[in-house]
């Protein structure tokens, strides 16, 4: 059975740490577990539902730990 923390690390120690990231000009890109280059998902590439999810971190965040040292 594969390890889903080792499967879940995969795809960003590979961005982070190979050579053939650059090589292949694949820097910025969606990269998932073996090395694939994806296009995201329409979710994942939805302004506004981005712009929600970081208010509502935000929000919960301060919650939690009180203000936040930064504006945004």
């Amino acid at each position: 059975m594969k390890d889903p923390v080792d499967d879940g690390c995969r795809s960003a120690l590979f961005a982070a740490t190979s050579e053939d990231v650059v090589k292949e000009k694949i820097q910025g890109a969606y990269i998932v577990p073996d090395r694939k280059v994806q296009e995201p998902s329409k979710q994942a590439q939805d302004v506004e539902l981005g712009e929600n999810l970081w208010r509502l971190s935000e929000e919960i965040l301060q919650d939690k730990l009180g203000n936040l040292p930064y504006k945004t």
